[in-house]
């Protein structure tokens, strides 16, 4: 079973990379980042039998981040429609960790998901996910990071 939530855990674990940009005129700006990720399922699992509403998926990921960077996330995804999944996972990196929540679904393409938080050099972290499912077990991540 393609795990949906593959995507929204390596979202969050672009911010390693990201690159601040902030303005030159006296008015407070906003910095801005945006990471890329690629994550790996590693492993999992399922509840027993047929998916249906209530039915939840467990899972981990590899990630690699466009810079070569490496961690990994844990994630939990629970049915809730017939075709949506709401998942939350964590991204754990060297400098820190970056929270996830979102709506995915069977295969996603550009799919948006929410930062919701993070720890270390990502305390306040804050922004959307954009995921892209590649195949069954692979999935590409866009973090927008804000503030």
């Amino acid at each position: 079973m393609r795990r949906p939530s593959i995507i929204a855990a390596a979202i969050i674990a672009l911010a390693l990379v990201a690159v601040s940009t902030t303005s030159g005129d006296a008015t407070p700006s906003t910095r801005t980042s945006t990471i890329h990720l690629t994550l790996k399922q590693v492993g999992g699992f399922d509840s027993p039998g047929p998916p249906h509403p209530g039915f939840v998926h467990a899972f981990t990921d590899k990630i690699t981040a466009d810079d070569g960077s490496k961690g990994h996330d844990v994630g939990l995804c629970t049915l809730i429609t017939n075709s949506e999944f709401l998942c939350h996972s964590q991204v754990i990196l060297p400098r820190g960790q970056i929270a996830y929540q979102g709506i995915l679904h069977q295969d996603d393409h550009n799919t948006p998901g929410t930062i919701l938080g993070g720890t270390g050099a990502y305390n306040g972290a804050r922004g959307t996910t954009h995921i892209t499912d590649v195949n069954p077990t692979t999935a590409k991540v866009t973090i927008n990071l804000v503030g």
